[in-house]
């Protein structure tokens, strides 16, 4: 085809061409958007679109922190051409509004990218000439130039010149030399889709007066004569190395380095098996005692591999070299009696590029292509699957513990376990002898340990999966534990159900899992052959002092931390007022807890949880928060939350340097009481609150001869003395231990100190930008809204299931279509009734109700109120509705209820949870109570008004699917959103409103957000499930709603969570709108809803010099993480 055929060709389509001049005047096209087309009439035009997005994809990847929009706009000038826009979409009618916001930011960026690529094209030619200089400096990793810290990680080249390994003249190591001299250099380069993006350097330092700088060298290292400092971080460049067996294929990812045998990298095996066993004091790989820093991470709920890979590249510069992952029954087996899908989410959704028109007509031509190929097969992109999230850990050196479940816990609803069991089994008995239950439980473990070993990933298989937990925290202290005990004694057992069934699950491994795994229970009961946990968070001690729960712990089995607590977060509470456990810890609390549990020969520490990102669709637990553990060492959004971050940094590198000596120690160190300075008398004396652990050796081979852990359990500050390595009077230092905190001293000096965080590591500020400012350059557009309508028992065509009671709203769910499990929150009820006696005024409608639930009630179609309870607990509970007008005699009333789940509880069978089916909706009456105390039932009863009930599962709009453009509907009329005509007429029933918005360009340290701030319900975004969202507001123990400051000293709500994450893994590309979808079951009777009160933000974090500008390690520090 010609040139003047293709433009021709070209010109039928509706295109956007924005052009930018340069320096002489030269017109250059800049970006070009191609909307929704009219159907493709050649494969030429279909190949032709696609590279396009392709290109486009690559040009969205690419940018990176130094193509950042600036504070500052750059003005230019731009011309922009609409050719043939008759076709209407959503997408054509709002191009011109998107491209004026767009330009601005290409603008700046082209002019960004010129001076770029002159800067690293001068950086090639000086690396050119000085090539061989590079050359040699990373080939001699002992270079007499280089200076040398105590705790550095050694670097790739010298590895692989210790082992006999070292390639450096070899061409692509020279190729490798430069690109990593640029990279130093910060110079930009373009990288492929699948790449993941350069990580810059970050580094703490903090000062400390020359008598308590240690002089603590790594092994096999010179001592140096450079002042030395503590608590300092160094987390950058990581060297690649060949990946062993499967990791091969992402040579680019950074990796665990290899300190020590001590603290190993899963890499150091190079794929081949892994023996692993275990003794009194620690985990043993291959018989070499192992030190293990942890941190949990759910797959589950990351929003894509790619989010979850930048968590684990994360989990690397934080110093970790374990990763522990629960695997959610419920997850893979949604479905009843469907087999279990090991996919995790959104994989098997192919991200929508084109419209629907587009989409069908690809569909059509691919069933063409396929008729004539046969082994043509559909491809999904996005698919991934929980081995891939297992050898992504491998693939960074990051060791695996897999938390089987089937109970887990975890703030997740129904504790992981799948929601039909309760429907399919009502009188089912979880995590008991239930014969019903062991049968369900055992296929499941089979089936998932069965697909561990498929894919070769245990350690004896040359995997990185070293040990497996099955169940989950199984309590003596359960309601019925001794009532079970005393029977089981009076039968002649002995035991409890709760242990006969903790052993039954230890020999449930042993039947279906290969032998040589080494399994855990974790916080409670444990099984014969399995070493028990503890989880917690500043009780540790005390466990370690009763041997743990089975009494075997450091007699024949190591310490464990399964569970290092970070905290959760519930709808209304604040941070002060944590409505049932904890909403965080402080970086300064978790260092000393950790310093004193490794002191006392705890070789074995997980955070949970170290990231927990959010609670995607209808996985929260009761009353959880969308944003799960958001005082994580990782905000939820990924984020480094400072200073946590880096004084865990600091700490995890110490105890790695330090990893040879704990791990080669013979017998666990005993506590010694310090000597501690009395200033009243002047004297020095035993200390009972200050106590030191140490551990030493007399190898001439070590440089590090001595290793000290010093606490301070008291209130007050104190000075103590120590002696030194050299054990004589004269050498004895002293130093000053601030309250309730803990040092490691290194031959010596200082190391680490708990209560002393790096100025670096609080040195940082948060920028946000929201669609109010003109450099976002991006904003929710033609927004568009839908008023479901009210159903009523009298008049809706919905009302197809009438019984003379509510239906059980997780049954209702289940039982519509099983293939689709409970697929909602939400259940319509419906009722009439009329007063046979006299009038009622001032009514109440009273709800009998789990907790955990909201109501909506609508009387005649009209609004009357809400009702909620958001407690993170179980129970029956009863919810009251004021009506707005009082009851007639002889008139008939159309009522209606739409119930809403807030999640299932996640305990079942401890600390109150039950051990049966739960349930959710309207479970008992339903009753008018006037002032004067009169009451009707409107459930059938002895004392009941004869009444039927319809119940409708879902609401309409997902029935029909709004939310992911799967069909139309002749009975939806979206309405156009403005400030004058906010939401249409009708004021009542569920609001459904979407808006669109293009993928703004994502530097590696920004995140894109969705600032929610009215209502209640779920949110969708480009059809997948983002979650709850909920602008309850944070309350202070007396219930009172607390208030924050803004810079213009004026006061707003303080949202339990505001900011809700908008991934860029589900963000489109190539120029597609993305869309967004949000319910809201609250807006009723409000004609003047602002129209705004959902809108795009921008966040990031950045180092800062400004005083004013720090960080603080407090609980719930709003700006480490944006919530």
């Amino acid at each position: 085809m010609t040139e003047q055929k293709e433009s021709d060709e070209e010109k039928k389509l509706d295109y956007i061409v924005i052009n930018w001049y340069c320096d002489n005047g030269e017109s250059k096209p800049l970006l070009r958007f191609l909307p929704p087309e009219p159907p493709i009439n050649s494969e030429r035009r279909r190949l032709q679109k696609n590279h396009h997005r392709q290109q486009q994809r690559f040009h969205y990847q690419s940018f990176n922190e130094t193509t950042r929009p600036q504070l500052s706009p750059y003005a230019s000038s731009y011309q922009y051409y609409i050719a043939n826009s008759a076709h209407s979409s959503p997408d054509s009618s709002i191009q011109q509004d998107r491209m004026m916001m767009l330009v601005e930011h290409e603008k700046r960026l082209a002019r960004s990218r010129c001076w770029t690529l002159t800067i690293c094209f001068g950086l090639l030619i000086v690396a050119l000439l000085c090539g061989p200089l590079v050359l040699s400096m990373n080939a001699d990793g002992n270079s007499d130039n280089k200076i040398s810290t105590p705790f550095e990680l050694p670097s790739h080249s010298k590895l692989r010149k210790d082992s006999g390994c070292d390639d450096s003249n070899n061409n692509a190591t020279r190729s490798q030399a430069i690109l990593g001299f640029f990279r130093r250099l910060g110079c930009p380069r373009h990288r492929h889709q699948d790449e993941k993006p350069h990580q810059e350097s970050f580094s703490l330092t903090a000062s400390l007066p020359p008598e308590t700088s240690p002089q603590v060298p790594r092994e096999q290292q010179q001592p140096s004569e450079q002042k030395q400092v503590y608590n300092q971080a160094t987390v950058g460049d990581v060297d690649t190395v060949p990946a062993p067996s499967y990791a091969k294929s992402r040579s680019n990812t950074v990796h665990v380095a290899s300190v020590s045998p001590a603290f190993p990298s899963y890499l150091d095996f190079e794929g081949l098996p892994i023996n692993v066993t275990y003794d009194a004091q620690s985990i043993r790989l291959n018989n070499q005692g192992v030190v293990l820093l942890g941190g949990s991470m759910h797959p589950t709920r990351a929003a894509w591999r790619g989010q979850w890979e930048r968590a684990l590249d994360e989990a690397v510069h934080n110093g970790l070299n374990l990763i522990t992952l629960y695997v959610f029954w419920s997850a893979h087996q949604p479905f009843a009696h469907h087999p279990l899908d090991w996919s995790l989410p959104y994989s098997q959704v192919l991200l929508q590029q084109q419209s629907d028109e587009n989409q069908q007509q690809q569909q059509q031509q691919q069933q063409v292509h396929r008729k004539a190929e046969h082994e043509e097969k559909p491809v999904h992109v996005c698919q991934w699957e929980l081995a891939d999230a297992i050898k992504s850990c491998a693939d960074r050196g990051l060791f695996v513990h897999i938390r089987f479940g089937p109970y887990t816990c975890a703030e997740y609803s129904y504790g992981g376990i799948p929601e039909w069991i309760g429907v399919e089994y009502p009188d089912i008995r979880l995590r008991r002898m239930d014969p019903t239950w062991l049968h369900l439980m055992e296929d499941y473990v089979q089936k998932a340990t069965e697909y561990v070993t498929k894919h070769g990933l245990w350690a004896h298989q040359g995997g990185p999966i070293i040990f497996a937990q099955i169940e989950n925290e199984l309590g003596t202290e359960d309601s019925g534990f001794m009532q079970d005990q005393q029977g089981s004694k009076a039968a002649g057992s002995g035991k409890s159900e709760i242990e006969e069934y903790a052993d039954w699950c230890g020999d449930l491994v042993q039947r279906v899992a290969p032998s040589s795994v080494v399994w855990t229970m974790c916080n409670g009961v444990s099984a014969r052959n399995t070493i028990d946990t503890f989880n917690g968070f500043n009780t540790g001690v005390q466990w370690l002092e009763r041997h743990g729960d089975s009494g075997r712990i450091q007699v024949d089995r190591p310490a464990l931390w399964t569970e290092d607590e970070q905290g959760f977060q519930d709808w209304g509470e604040a941070p002060g007022q944590p409505l049932d456990y904890i909403w965080g810890v402080s970086a300064r609390d978790v260092a000393k807890n950790v310093l004193r549990w490794i002191a006392r020969g705890g070789f074995h520490v997980n955070y949970y949880m170290w990231w927990g990102g959010y609670n995607r669709g209808r996985t929260a637990a009761a009353g959880i928060l969308n944003a799960y553990a958001t005082d994580a060492v990782l905000c939820p959004s990924g984020e480094r939350r400072q200073p946590k971050f880096g004084h865990m940094t600091a700490l995890h590198q110490v105890i790695a340097s330090v990893s040879p000596l704990l791990a080669a120690s013979e017998a666990l160190p005993r506590a010694q009481a310090a000597t501690v300075y009395d200033e009243a008398s002047g004297t020095w004396s035993q200390a009972k609150e200050q106590l030191a652990f140490t551990y030493s050796t007399n190898s001439q081979d070590s440089i590090i001869k001595e290793v000290i852990f010093l606490e301070n359990n008291a209130d007050e500050t104190v000075v103590v003395r120590i002696p030194n390595v050299t054990n004589t009077a004269l050498d004895e230092k002293e130093f000053t231990l601030k309250p309730y905190s803990a040092v490691i001293l290194v031959n010596g000096n200082v190391a680490f100190a708990s209560d002393t965080i790096a100025p670096e590591a609080s040195a940082f500020s948060r920028t946000t930008w929201t669609e109010e400012d003109n450099d976002l350059g991006v904003s929710l557009l033609d927004w568009q809204s839908w008023r479901e309508p009210v159903i009523s028992l009298s008049t809706s065509h919905d009302c197809q299931q009438v019984e003379s009671r509510p239906v059980e709203q997780t049954k209702l769910l289940h039982r519509e279509n099983k293939t689709l499990g409970v697929w909602s929150d939400y259940a319509w009820y419906s009722s009439t009734f009329t007063l046979a006696e006299g009038p009622m005024d001032r009514v109440t409608l009273v709800i009998d109700a789990e907790k955990a639930s909201a109501f909506v009630v609508y009387l005649d179609g009209e609004y009357q109120g809400s009702t909620d309870n958001h407690q993170h607990a179980e129970g029956l509970i009863r919810l009251e509705v004021p009506l707005l007008y009082n009851l007639s005699i002889g008139r008939q009333y159309d009522l209606t209820i739409l119930s809403e789940s807030l999640g299932y509880h996640n305990l079942i069978g401890r600390w109150g949870g039950g051990v049966g089916a739960k349930q959710k909706g309207l479970l008992g009456d339903v009753a008018l109570v006037s002032h004067d105390n009169k009451t009707i039932s409107l459930v059938s009863g002895s004392d009941a008004m004869q009444s039927t009930w319809c119940s409708v599962p879902g609401l309409q709009g997902e029935r029909i699917g709004l939310m992911r453009k799967e069909k139309d509907d002749d009975d939806v009329v979206w309405d156009k959103v403005t400030r004058l005509s906010p939401y249409g007429s009708n004021q009542d029933g569920p609001l459904w409103k979407k808006g669109y918005f293009d993928t703004p360009l994502v530097g590696v340290n920004q995140r894109l957000f969705l600032q929610l701030t009215s209502g209640r319900g779920h949110v969708w975004l480009n059809g997948h499930d983002l979650g709850r969202f909920w602008n309850i507001t944070r309350m202070d123990s007396s219930n009172n709603d607390q208030r924050k400051e803004n810079d213009d000293d004026e006061t707003r709500p303080n949202y339990s969570q505001r900011y809700y994450h908008l991934p860029v893994d589900l963000l489109r590309t190539g120029g597609s709108l993305n869309e967004l979808v949000i319910v809201n079951v609250l807006a009723n009777g409000n004609p003047t809803a602002d129209p705004d009160d959902a809108r795009l933000v921008f966040s990031w974090i950045e180092t800062s010099s400004h005083q004013q500008h720090q960080f603080e390690d407090t609980i719930g520090f709003e700006e480490s993480c944006l919530l």
